[in-house]
């Protein structure tokens, strides 16, 4: 009897290993789930490809605002485009559910439609500007990726842009949580079962 207990209580503490390595699995797997709606620009509009700005809103001086599938998309079929002349902006925003306290990583692909200036671009977390660029003009899709912490349960990502002489060219932009991967916890996992194993032979 005393040895059928122990059994037990040993494939009882691997079960609950593996019953925690489940978890972090899953809960890595949500926590790398992007917050953005339409980062890529590809959903929501008519025809092939169907390129829109569903999700975002536009705001402030959005005459040269919109989105395109000429090719010059980072990936997928569509970007979107802000050309507003200084010294006006056009924006687009979306509202995101966010955890209070919760640490993200706000990431964009940016690059401008030719080497001129003047330029100028920000992007604001909550309707604080987290950053901002001045007089850049790369033509090559550039990555930025932007560290950020919540303070609401909905917060306001705001990307604004000026570009007299082109085009801010803006593709697969997202918000994820800075949590660690999941292999990060993972790693172990597997050792501190067969040690325990092991161990109870």
């Amino acid at each position: 009897m005393a040895l059928v207990r122990a059994q037990r209580r040993r494939w009882n503490t691997v079960v609950s290993i593996l019953a925690v390595a489940a978890f972090l699995v899953a809960f890595g797997d949500a926590a790398k789930a992007g917050l953005v709606t339409n980062g890529g620009f590809e959903l929501g509009g008519t025809g092939f490809p169907t390129c829109s700005l569903s999700g975002w809103t536009p705001s402030g001086n959005i005459i040269h605002t919109g989105v395109s599938s000429d090719g010059s998309q980072h990936s997928g079929s569509c970007y979107a485009y802000i050309g507003a002349s200084l010294p006006t902006t056009g924006y687009i925003y979306q509202d995101l559910a966010t955890a209070v306290g919760a640490s993200y990583d706000i990431t964009l692909w940016l690059r401008t439609g030719n080497d001129e200036l003047p330029t100028a671009g920000e992007v604001d977390w909550g309707g604080v500007k987290v950053w901002s660029v001045s007089n850049w003009a790369i033509t090559d899709w550039t990555l930025f990726t932007i560290p950020v912490a919540a303070t609401s349960t909905q917060t306001t990502l705001t990307l604004g842009f000026s570009d007299t002489p082109s085009y801010f060219y803006l593709d697969d932009i997202d918000v994820n949580s800075s949590v660690p991967e999941p292999s990060t916890f993972l790693v172990g996992l597997p050792a501190l079962a067969l040690l325990i194993l092991r161990r109870w032979k």
